[in-house]
């Protein structure tokens, strides 16, 4: 990401870590005009201004290749769609090549980044959480559980830098105007719950600016999953606490209601998952992060996580999604036939989640 004639500037003494770059040089106030000046000479022609280290679309992709020519037997790269733009829509696949045990307890966590392009502080922590999931020790984290982890949702709003694309499209049902993306990303949930498999989790990761939040916090609750929301935060937030992160009340979100607008609220709606959604920040000037120590939030949240689902109350969540999946599939297949429909429309993928 960074060219190597400048990367001394942002690399750490012991060349570990990336960290924040060293302070402007000057700043002045202009009060006739009512604005803050800052003069800063850079050490290349060209600069790339940012408060926080770019993820890019470029930098998934060289990831990604370099991830199937390393070919873990327990990673899949699923491409759903390709852009008009020739950019892939893809799903991050972990799980054990060989699942052992009772397939019904077999459970599946979704967690998207990037919603909104300008927020890549999201994508390093799903990044985190591959990175984790990728490790030598993390047999027990892929064990009869499916990770599908999506670092950039909306590649097309990355590379304009618009903050929000087609984030709110998955509950409108399909139109004309529907982008393709959309429909892609419901298609693939509702391929993957009719072959038989729970979406137990589906999160979405933010990052907002400066003094918004902590480091870690939880803007919204699912008014409906509250109380399993909640039985999962306070051992999460706990486990960031103590490694030195500081979080906000996980109790006391900014709003509670309904998502089903996107694609984990939508998953919410049709599937029975526990959506939920976190903000992450790491120019919190309390507490200033480097890069490490953000894709360590996206470790520790896989540890939690799985954690949480082989925990009593996890497994409990676990038979709800399946009770929700088999009323669901019988209405699925009583509609078909009483229809007389062999085969799906984009509407009812959308609007039905069939």
């Amino acid at each position: 990401m960074i060219p190597p004639d400048v990367a001394d500037q942002f690399l750490s003494a012991d060349g570990k870590y990336w960290s924040a770059w060293r302070e402007i040089d000057q700043v002045s106030l202009v009060p006739q005009l009512n604005i803050l000046r800052m003069t800063q000479q850079f050490a290349s022609p060209t600069a790339t201004i940012a408060m926080r280290i770019p993820y890019s679309y470029e930098y998934q992709r060289a990831f990604l290749d370099r991830l199937r020519k390393a070919n873990p037997a327990w990673v899949a790269i699923d491409t759903l769609y390709t852009t008009t733009t020739g950019r892939d829509i893809q799903v991050i696949r972990i799980e054990e090549a060989e699942q052992t045990g009772d397939p019904t307890a077999h459970a599946t966590i979704l967690v998207i980044a990037r919603e909104h392009g300008t927020e890549p502080a999201s994508s390093w922590v799903a990044h985190g959480m591959i990175q984790r999931l990728l490790a030598d020790d993390a047999q027990a984290l892929r064990h009869n559980t499916t990770w599908l982890i999506v670092p950039i949702l909306d590649p097309e709003s990355v590379d304009a830098a618009i903050f929000a694309g087609y984030v709110e499209s998955f509950g409108r049902g399909y139109t004309e105007t529907t982008p393709e993306e959309v429909y892609e990303y419901a298609k693939y949930c509702a391929d993957y719950v009719n072959a038989g498999k729970t979406i137990d989790i589906a999160i979405t990761l933010h990052n907002v600016e400066t003094n918004e939040c902590p480091n870690l916090f939880c803007p919204f609750i699912d008014f409906s999953k509250k109380a399993a929301t909640l039985q999962l935060n306070q051992p999460l937030f706990a486990a960031f606490q103590q490694h030195a992160y500081l979080v906000g009340d996980y109790q006391q979100p900014w709003d509670v209601g309904l998502m089903q607008a996107r694609l984990p609220g939508w998953c919410a709606l049709y599937y029975g998952s526990l959506d939920l959604d976190y903000e992450v920040n790491d120019r919190f000037p309390g507490n200033r992060l480097p890069l490490a120590q953000l894709q360590q939030m996206g470790a520790i949240m896989v540890q939690e996580i799985s954690r949480y689902l082989r925990s009593e109350e996890g497994q409990r969540w676990h038979r709800m999604c399946r009770e929700t999946l088999a009323t669901r599939d019988a209405e699925r297949q009583e509609y078909f036939t009483r229809n007389d429909i062999t085969r799906r429309t984009k509407q009812q993928v959308l609007s039905l989640g069939y």
